[in-house]
């Protein structure tokens, strides 16, 4: 008997969500009592087995009796990989005869189904390409009961080619009504960055993941495996690992199986790159054609190569089954050989007179130890050239990168310092500002070693208006001046002083302190028009934005936005274009303005697909979740955030989880459950700057931690008056004027009141080029004067707000500001303000109903019975009248929500008798003028 299969150490199952939630229903299917077969089919690596693995971990745990059988080869005798199976389940296995051993089995089954331990069988079959016929013959016959058993069958099958020498015999098997085939895929690249982040600890940038994914085609096997080599190295930074021993022992073995003709012209072809062009192969090995095209076919039999139908022309294609394959088989080849296989490759495109940039830059500088480092340099220029206009910034930054190992070679050939810069400006435009920053400061040093001021000053201007590194952009700034001070005041050297200058004053305005006397945009800007240079003008101009980034300037931002266009437009800078359409939309959001929000995020959308820029990309991402929140899309707003997230992680962008935590923060604050955002905060308050505790305050008075929430409040409120007007400035306020009014304290309301007043007619909402919107200033003003029993203002106020929020959409916040508008009426007591309240609350509950508030819920519970519970329904009531509007009976309405007839009927009663109802039909017009009512507000 074959033991059970080896389990390898569990690496976390990624990317076969889909193929797992089939064998879930399937596994639910054989709880039921109806039995299926899975074959789970694919090349070596791609997953089969852990699949199988993971399924029986889940029926384990839900109380299935599982067993594993694993087939060996040809000399393994009759029935190998059942004989751990029928031990497992009980059945001899000296059983000749096959029905009598499906019987047996099935009996088996049978039997255990009707113990509760264990009342489903799952069985798995291992690598049945290998099986003998007796098993398969077994195999089909259990097929064949399965329909009528609590049993789920899955094998797992290599497919070794196109002409896999196992597909027939399990033809016979897959002929049965209850087979059901999954063929597994190699894995998206994001999944590809999810698993080496699995692996490694650490999080793949962009450029790692896609040339795994180009290493590997997503084949999980091959992607663990270099994942594990680059942990071990230490090298998950880089894009090239050595191949891993493990995969070369399975293409060597691959490779063992071809001709010596075979291997040799497949050898060559794998010099050439991962898509044969058989034309190139024919002329750089001598080779016939004939020779050629039989070495491809048999390499594609031993699934070396796989062919594929090209889209654009409708030909055929012929390309390696793996990047790991072609580079393995390099790796084999004699390096002169290898060298001039790819010079000869370089001189046949040369010849055929087409540009293929990066195929020429590819095989000469392959080709530079025999002497091609020019050409290879050319070549690679141009190729970063091209992708620079092609906005593939990735490539273009690998491509520079390659001009600078060519530099090794020959440094006469071009500037170190320019190469490390455009390096350096590439990575940032691709979104990777992380890998962008450590470009600049390796042309910053460059630029220390050969004295050189101007690319000093052009190092400090790589990474801009992006969080993380300000501190160190204000010092590369400070240096870069300093250095720059001797140089004679050229329209260059006013140009680069103006730039320089803006950039100290974003990275300031970031770190929330004032640059140095001098430093100024105004300084910026007259700088730059002297010297009449945009590109500087447009970095004043950002830096512009910076200063008045507060809340007293939105219409301001607006016209800066749009001096900026126009220059941006004029130079035709897009990265500066899409801070405009940024700072625009800022602007609306801030104004409350629905139809202008609108038109500005798709104009953003517009530029950032034009530019391709992750940043943009993610600014797009979180404006959209910042509306869904707004609106009570809460579920798609956090599904916007999670992935504007992993757009900014991809580019190592330090901002991108921390405004996603910020968006969740303000959903949670809506529906009341703070206790994740207090998980996920926590830890990091003993780290946090002194401000934080005005949000500390907000965060654990809505979780009703009342004494943590008054401490810190406390500890904010004496700086109240101290807190600079910039964009952040609304926000901590609103955030106090929240804490103030759950503790029920008038301690500093005074002040928060006179600092708050005059944006009343804005939004709460950032102004530094990422959105966030809460509600609108009038609310929390309102709060604050009904605190301080100043009734006549709170009402207006709580007017204003409900009219803004409506205008906006934001009905969520709209139910915020009704619900405590109507505890205000309540407090009043007047026969009027009663009336008015019963309509707030009304549409309150609606909206709590309808959005998941739970903080409204509670307080219409809490104020309900100051009604006398007058015209105020129960969610139940209200479920009921729904059903009631849409024309259903008492009986009807009992069975729709599983409620006794009489129940049904008293629920009804009740409605009737709190709306002052006589019958359902005026029931029914209640309900139908909800949507009319959602925009009501009192008079």
């Amino acid at each position: 008997m074959n033991p059970p299969a080896p389990k390898a150490p569990w690496v976390e199952l990624i990317g076969r969500e889909a193929e797992l939630r089939q064998l879930r229903a399937a596994l639910d299917e054989a709880f039921a009592g109806r039995g299926s077969l899975y074959v789970l089919e694919g090349e070596a690596g791609i997953g089969k087995t852990r699949l199988a693995d993971a399924l029986e971990r889940i029926a384990t745990e839900r109380g299935a009796r599982t067993a594993w059988g694993t087939c060996q080869d040809e000399a393994a005798p009759a029935y190998w990989p059942w004989r751990s199976i029928l031990t497992r389940l009980g059945v001899a296995d000296g059983l000749s005869d096959q029905f009598a051993l499906t019987d047996a089995i099935c009996a088996s089954i049978r039997t255990a189904s009707g113990d509760a331990s264990a009342p489903a069988t799952v069985l798995v079959l291992d690598d049945v390409q290998w099986a003998d016929q007796a098993s398969l013959r077994l195999l089909r016959l259990v097929a064949g009961q399965l329909a009528e058993l609590p049993c789920l069958v899955t094998i797992t099958r290599r497919i070794s080619g196109p002409e896999d020498p196992a597909a027939g015999p399990l033809l016979d098997v897959e002929r049965e009504r209850v087979v059901r085939r999954l063929e597994l895929q190699g894995l998206s690249a994001a999944d590809i960055g999810r698993l080496m982040t699995s692996v490694t600890g650490r999080s793949s940038g962009a450029e790692l993941t896609r040339a795994v994914a180009e290493r590997t085609s997503g084949n999980p096997f091959f992607v663990i495996e270099i994942a594990r080599l680059m942990r071990r190295d230490h090298a998950s930074d880089r894009a090239s690992t050595p191949l891993p021993a493990s995969v070369r022992d399975v293409m060597g073995r691959r490779v063992a199986g071809l001709s010596s003709d075979g291997q040799q012209i497949i050898g060559a072809a794998s010099v050439l790159g991962l898509n044969v062009d058989i034309p190139m192969l024919v002329d750089v090995t001598g080779r016939s054609h004939r020779e050629v095209i039989g070495a491809l076919d048999e390499a594609s039999r031993a699934g070396l190569l796989r062919t594929d139908r090209d889209a654009g022309t409708g030909a055929d294609r012929v390309a390696f089954a793996h990047g790991l394959v072609r580079e393995a088989l390099e790796l084999a080849m004699p390096l002169e050989e290898r060298w001039d296989l790819h010079r000869r490759a370089g001189g046949y495109l040369e010849a055929s007179g087409v540009q293929r940039l990066d195929e020429l830059s590819y095989h000469f500088d392959a080709a530079s130890p025999l002497g091609e480092t020019a050409r290879a340099h050319r070549y690679t220029v141009a190729a970063a050239s091209l992708a620079a206009r092609e906005r593939a910034y990735d490539q273009e930054a690998l491509l520079w990168r390659r001009v600078l190992r060519l530099l090794d070679l020959d440094p006469s050939l071009d500037d170190r310092g320019s190469v490390l810069l455009r390096i350096a400006q590439a990575l940032q435009r691709g979104g990777m500002v992380e890998e962008a920053w450590e470009g600049s400061m390796a042309a910053a040093a460059h630029a220390r070693a050969t004295k050189d001021a101007k690319l000093l000053a052009r190092a400090a201007l790589v990474v801009r208006g992006v969080e993380g590194h300000d501190r160190e952009i204000a010092h590369l700034c400070e240096e870069a001046l300093a250095t720059l001070a001797p140089a004679p005041e050229t329209s260059e050297m006013l140009a680069i002083r103006a730039s320089l200058i803006g950039q100290w004053v974003i990275a300031s305005g970031h770190l929330h302190r004032p640059p140095p006397g001098g430093i100024s945009a105004a300084a910026a800007i007259e700088l730059a028009e002297i010297a009449d240079d945009s590109d500087a003008l447009l970095i004043a101009l950002h830096a512009r934005q910076m200063e008045i980034s507060g809340p007293r300037h939105p219409k301001a931002r607006m016209e800066l936005a749009a001096r900026t266009t126009a220059v941006a437009r004029g130079v035709g800078d897009l990265s500066m274009l899409t801070w405009a359409r940024a700072w625009d939309m800022d602007a609306w959001f801030e104004l409350g303005r629905r139809p202008q929000i609108d038109v500005a995020i798709t104009a953003l959308d517009e530029i950032a697909r034009e530019t391709r820029e992750p940043l943009s990309a993610w600014r797009v991402g979180m404006a959209r979740a910042t509306l869904a929140q707004i609106e009570g899309r809460f579920a798609e707003s956090e599904r916007l955030a999670d992935e504007a997230a992993a757009i900014g992680d991809r580019g190592s962008l330090p901002a991108a989880p921390f405004m996603r935590s910020v968006l969740l923060f303000q959903g949670q604050l809506l529906r009341g459950d703070m206790d994740p955002l207090i998980k996920l905060f926590e830890p990091a308050w003993a780290y946090a700057p002194p401000s934080t505790r005005v949000y500390q305050a907000q965060m654990f008075a809505v979780a009703g931690r009342i004494d943590v929430a008054r401490a810190a409040y406390d500890a904010s409120i004496r700086t109240a008056s101290e807190i600079p007007e910039d964009d952040l400035f609304v926000v901590a306020l609103a955030a106090l004027a929240e804490a103030a009014w759950v503790l029920k304290t008038t301690a500093g309301v005074d002040t928060i009141r006179h600092r708050l007043e005059p944006f009343s007619a804005q939004m709460v909402v950032s102004g530094s080029g990422q959105a966030g919107c809460g509600a609108p200033v009038a609310h929390y003003l309102g709060t604050l004067a009904f605190l301080m029993s100043d009734h006549a203002a709170a009402e207006a106020h709580f007017r204003a707000a409900l009219e803004h929020e409506l205008h906006l959409g934001a009905m969520p916040y709209a139910a915020m500001t009704r619900v405590t508008w109507a505890r205000l009426l309540i407090a009043r007591g007047t026969a009027r303000d009663l009336r008015s309240a019963e309509g707030l609350l009304d549409l309150a509950a609606d909206a709590a109903e309808r959005y998941g508030l739970r903080r409204v819920a509670d307080e219409v519970k809490t104020l309900a019975p100051a009604l006398d519970g007058r015209r105020l329904l129960t969610p139940r009531e209200r479920e009921v009248a729904t059903l009631v509007g849409e024309g259903l009976s008492n009986r009807a309405i009992a069975e729709r929500l599983v409620l006794s007839h009489r129940t049904a009927e008293n629920h009804v009663r009740s409605i009737l008798d709190k709306l002052g109802f006589d019958s359902r039909g005026q029931v029914a017009a209640w309900v139908a003028s909800r949507e009319r009512r959602e925009l009501w507000v009192p008079d």
